[in-house]
């Protein structure tokens, strides 16, 4: 039996902090909307022509923690970067940076580590299957001057798979629907999927 699945995702969550933390809370620490520009090394956001304002960003380190629901298979991304323009002198007078971190969390278990310094950067979709998930970012300080340090986060997305229906066809023996792959043009958050009875459900 051939299984043929369009799956088309729906943007359910997008973050953007223009006017608060968008149900984030802080849970230890420091966290907040940046509001100016803060950023004392001129970096810039993704689209490379604004400063990075109405972010959620820390200084002093903190958790910031929100609980989701999914109804079917999803992904969340986001936007980060971790400054740091401390210098330090080592005995031997050598310049170099004591690292800070910006860490991310899907239901206790560690999914993405950033060292700083690191620019701004979208990271890789990052799965979630459905049902309830408890989201974190932590940042770490770890030491040093916090007004030349930070971990920032902004535009955080989550797409959820939309159930359509799929066509089923039973060959004798087996052969692919060729015509109908071949007039299917998917554009966007589409996936073209091809699945037999063995196939089992995907592991996040």
């Amino acid at each position: 039996m051939l299984r043929l699945m369009l799956a088309k995702y729906n943007l359910t969550m997008e973050d953007t902090f223009d006017a608060d933390l968008c149900g984030w809370a802080v849970t230890s620490g420091e966290w907040h909307v940046m509001t100016i520009d803060s950023n004392v090394d001129n970096s810039s956001g993704l689209d490379g022509e604004t400063t990075a304002q109405y972010t959620a960003g820390s200084y002093d380190g903190g958790t910031l923690e929100k609980t989701v629901w999914l109804d079917n298979y999803g992904e969340i991304s986001f936007e980060h970067y971790v400054q740091n323009n401390e210098p330090y002198l080592n005995g031997e007078g050598q310049v170099i940076r004591i690292p800070n971190y910006l860490r991310f969390y899907v239901d206790g278990i560690l999914k993405l580590e950033v060292e700083g310094p690191s620019p701004w950067y979208r990271c890789n979709p990052i799965g979630l299957s459905p049902g309830r998930h408890h989201l974190k970012f932590e940042y770490d300080l770890n030491g040093g001057n916090r007004e030349l340090k930070k971990g920032v986060v902004d535009t955080i997305t989550i797409h959820e798979a939309k159930d359509i229906p799929s066509l089923i066809t039973t060959y004798y023996p087996p052969a692919p629907i060729k015509t109908l792959a071949q007039n299917k043009v998917l554009r966007g958050f589409s996936i073209y999927q091809e699945m037999t009875e063995s196939d089992t459900k995907i592991e996040f």
